[in-house]
């Protein structure tokens, strides 16, 4: 009975009045979900992608010495044992043994603070680095520009080193030849990164001994970060540390979380104002419908079957504006990702292009959220419908 009358009432004509601000609720609702569908994509895409070229730098986990505070990490030996058994644990992908040490850059012009990471012929680039044999360098497109160099160009490296007194003091210059240029985006990271093959800077920081390192970078698969990290607490002594990537790059993970509060205030407005636009339409068609209403009351229709019939009414209108807005923002983000029609400045976002990754659970999670709201919101208006008598009815006519 009351689905019956919902579709009757929908396929009636409906006032001037009434019809306009129903077209506005309908179109609030549309609207809202369309930009917080859109809005939750962006932020997936760019915590997926900030984080993907975050690991390049620094892996998923890193496993280090504790140092002093504000000094290098210690360098240590690796451990043959350890090593292998990093590389069986559950959810690891790649284990880089990395030697990493400050030095100063020298051009025939120009000079720049650095950080050298040695890699090994096993070095896992991310499809980014590329690995360099003794002798050369692999630096980034933004280094080389800021030098006024490039790839085949000879370099003088002064590596720094603690002295006996606390400070640090600069070793004989090495001469190395740029054979690879890189480029990430990540402007912080790429006016300073240097690669290097690990066996020069052995030679220079432990001749006594091969194998030396500063740290471990640990690439782990999808989600299993966490799950590693607790196996790796029990593989080394105390006086390591294990540190995610969150902890290695605090500020750039706090950027993000930044994102998630803006979306929330955002998605949270839009909400509001969708079910502001749904308040007014709901009694704009009480007021419509008085006559009918008035009737019904009369007959003996109790009231909260009359506010049933509005709730499914505008339930249909919910549905559908939710479901339109939804296909229209799948079908951008797959437009954006196929296409990249929208670009970035990589200098402020690390990115060129916009990214998206479609996110189901959140949008659903989204879209029930607000039909619950939305169905508060009207809880309000149609409990007007319990005063509303002949006499009313009479007046108002």
């Amino acid at each position: 009975m009351l689905l019956w009358m919902a579709r009757r009432w929908s396929r009636s004509g409906l006032g001037r009045m009434a019809r306009s601000t129903v077209r506005v609720a309908a179109l609030s609702v549309f609207v809202g979900t369309l930009v917080m569908a859109l809005s939750l994509s962006v932020v997936r895409g760019f915590r997926q992608a900030i984080r993907h070229k975050a690991a390049l730098f620094v892996g998923h986990l890193v496993v280090q010495k504790y140092g002093p505070d504000g000094g290098d990490a210690p360098v240590f030996w690796e451990f043959a044992k350890e090593s292998h058994r990093l590389r069986q644990i559950p959810g690891v992908r790649a284990v880089n043994p990395v030697l990493a040490r400050p030095a100063i850059l020298k051009t025939r012009e120009d000079l720049a603070g650095v950080l050298v990471k040695g890699v090994d012929d096993n070095f896992d680039g991310g499809g980014v680095f590329s690995i360099p044999q003794p002798g050369h360098l692999s630096i980034s497109r933004t280094l080389a520009e800021k030098l006024g160099i490039d790839s085949g160009a000879s370099v003088k490296m002064y590596f720094l080193s603690p002295d006996s007194l606390g400070g640090l003091q600069l070793r004989l210059p090495r001469t190395y030849e740029v054979a690879a240029l890189y480029y990430t985006g990540m402007q912080e990271f790429d006016a300073y990164l240097v690669l290097a093959h690990k066996s020069d800077l052995e030679q220079i920081f432990c001749p006594e001994r091969s194998g030396c390192l500063s740290a471990y970078e640990i690439f782990c698969q999808e989600n299993k970060a966490e799950a590693v990290k607790l196996s790796l607490n029990t593989l080394f002594p105390p006086e390591f540390s294990i540190l995610t990537t969150r902890d290695v790059l605090p500020n750039l993970f706090e950027w993000l979380d930044y994102l998630d509060v803006n979306i929330f205030i955002i998605s949270l407005l839009l909400m509001v104002v969708g079910c502001l636009s749904l308040m007014a339409a709901f009694y704009t068609m009480v007021l419509e419908r008085r006559s009918a209403l008035g009737l019904l009351r009369a007959m003996g229709m109790p009231s909260h079957r009359l506010s049933g019939v509005f709730l499914l009414q505008f339930s249909g209108i919910l549905a559908v504006s939710m479901i339109l807005a939804d296909g229209l923002a799948w079908g951008c983000v797959i437009l954006q990702s196929s296409y990249a029609l929208v670009p970035l400045d990589a200098t402020n976002y690390y990115l060129d292009t916009v990214p998206v990754v479609w996110d189901w659970t959140g949008v659903l999670a989204v879209n029930g959220m607000s039909m619950v709201l939305s169905f508060v919101a009207m809880v309000l208006p149609a409990l007007y419908l319990r005063r509303f008598s002949i006499s009313q009815v009479l007046r108002l006519n």
